[in-house]
């Protein structure tokens, strides 16, 4: 499972963005090699901006 999809997942079922974001960061943790911070950081806010257009009526794109 990827860091988007992993994201994506958890705020599609309603989970409130800093609890994803604090369970992206110990899901990482378990990686081997994990991540950057940073590059979950920027990996959560394009899922997290994403969610929130598909919310307000935005296109969404499903792959």
């Amino acid at each position: 499972m990827s860091a988007a999809s992993l994201s994506g997942y958890l705020l599609r079922h309603g989970i409130a963005a800093p609890i994803v974001y604090e369970l992206m960061l110990l899901w990482n943790e378990r990686n081997n090699p994990p991540e950057s911070i940073e590059v979950i950081e920027t990996t959560f806010q394009s899922i997290l901006k994403r969610e929130l257009k598909r919310l307000k009526g935005g296109r969404e794109r499903e792959s």
